[in-house]
């Protein structure tokens, strides 16, 4: 048969056989050998080379990326597609680290795929909050970056007391009559292990004596006053603490001081009085969106002690619904269907019963409120995509995707805490605490954010 007259071939693989001439003889040879291996990935190494692979083997060195630095001599009226000006300015707002092997010229068609391996890891999202939700996570499943911290900063409990000041042990300290200053004899690291070198904090307390509002630093050689603020140094922290206790008025002279609601918290304005927390008695938990995890049993709640009880035309929720106190939560039920809420502490001791609601609807907790029951009246039908979620509104239904708890170390750090996708929220079962968090961010998300910085500044792309 002629060649001409065999079949046309399609995709050739390096297997295939092909005739060739040589020598005068007929012979055969793969198409490997004849032309070559080729390509079915490409990667980007460590030192910044797009590297091609057959069959998971390397192909020749690999092929350096171009590097440009990003400043002001790219300037916004720039041909290149990616303004370097906005490139600055997002790095800049962003806190985010761009790889110095990510070219921003360049037309090479694996450019996205390089950008996404070698930006993904280094782009962080850092958030801070008694409650944390975040939108943009990384769709890669990673281990976080996680720390619980008390907003009052200052462990009184830390101070023993001397011949001169008594510690009260409610959250009080008493200076001797007609003392002056008298130390704490702790320095500010040891009151406030939660405090770090850069911290901007403030002060507020109350002093009976009507004038020393407070507190010495000694290293600083400086009074710290209640409702001020200081940014944090080494020189700061191993300042030993002393209080005062000066009367103004004669009457008042010769009596003991008071000292009181003493607060250091992050920021450069006081907030209410909230006494120092543990955070390794604090509970940190994590889960998607929704927090109710769809599970219905029948029976009821007895509305006296919080028991369950029997109830053949009702139904309950069966696991015990868990929340933040203080906090407002939107339920997504049915509409016209009447629904009881039953609160409960972090021991799961029945606190109160939240009154008959209809539908679906919003509800405040009260304090040390950290558990829910929820009882669906004279309806057996469990209402379609329940939802429950923090907020005032309903948003879009996402399934529930399980909560996990983690118990902080003594410094209030969370060990592994493993990413939620695509939305995720970070919470304790404790009134007054901070979360602080560093995250992989979702890096189809920062692009567009970045597309949109370019087109503000009249960029193209």
């Amino acid at each position: 048969m002629k060649i001409s007259e065999l079949a046309q071939a399609t995709v050739i693989n390096g297997e295939d056989v092909i005739p060739v001439v040589q020598g005068g003889e007929t012979k055969k040879v793969n198409a490997e050998t004849l032309l070559g291996k080729q390509p079915d990935d490409v990667t980007v190494t460590e030192e910044g080379k797009v590297q091609l692979t057959a069959k998971g083997e390397a192909i020749g060195d690999g092929a350096q990326l171009p590097k440009v630095t990003v400043d002001n001599v790219v300037t916004k009226g720039s041909t290149n597609p990616v303004s370097g000006e906005a490139v600055e300015k997002y790095v800049n707002d962003n806190k985010t680290a761009v790889d110095a092997q990510i070219s921003c010229k360049s037309t090479n068609p694996v450019q996205s795929k390089a950008i996404s391996s070698a930006v993904a890891n280094a782009l962080k999202g850092n958030l801070s909050g008694e409650i944390i939700t975040i939108n943009d996570v990384s769709p890669i499943e990673h281990k976080m970056t996680v720390k619980v911290k008390s907003k009052n900063l200052f462990d009184i409990s830390q101070i023993a007391g001397t011949a001169q000041l008594t510690n009260n042990g409610d959250g009080t300290i008493t200076v001797a009559a007609n003392a002056y200053s008298v130390t704490t004899g702790k320095k500010l690291y040891e009151l406030c292990p939660g405090v770090e070198i850069g911290d901007v904090c403030v002060l507020s307390l109350t002093t009976t004596s009507g004038y020393a509002n407070w507190i010495y630093l000694s290293n600083y050689k400086k009074t710290w006053n209640a409702g001020t603020s200081l940014t944090i140094t080494e020189n700061i922290l191993n300042s030993e603490v002393l209080v005062y206790g000066m009367h103004t008025s004669e009457e008042n002279y010769g009596q003991e001081t008071v000292i009181s609601d003493i607060q250091i918290e992050a920021g450069t304005v006081a907030t209410e009085y909230a006494p120092y927390i543990d955070p390794s008695t604090v509970k940190l938990k994590t889960c998607g969106k929704n927090l109710f995890d769809g599970e219905w049993e029948v029976g009821s709640i007895n509305t006296t002690t919080g028991e369950k009880q029997a109830n053949s035309s009702s139904i309950r929720t069966v696991n015990y619904i868990p929340v933040k106190p203080n906090t407002t939560y939107y339920f997504s039920f049915t509409a016209g269907v009447n629904y009881f809420p039953y609160s409960y502490d972090e021991d799961f001791t029945f606190i109160a019963y939240k009154g008959m609601k209809k539908g679906s609807f919003s509800l405040t907790m009260g304090e040390n409120e950290c558990y829910l029951i929820i009882v669906q009246y004279s309806n057996l039908t469990p209402p379609l995509n329940a939802q429950i979620e923090i907020g005032a509104a309903a948003t879009e239904y996402e399934e529930f995707k399980g909560i996990t708890e983690y118990s902080p170390t003594t410094d209030g750090t969370a060990e592994n805490v493993i990413s939620v996708y695509p939305t995720m929220l970070l919470f304790t079962d404790t009134a007054n605490t901070i979360i602080e968090c560093e995250y992989n961010k979702d890096t189809n998300k920062v692009i567009e954010s970045l597309v949109n910085a370019i087109i503000s500044l009249g960029g193209n792309v």
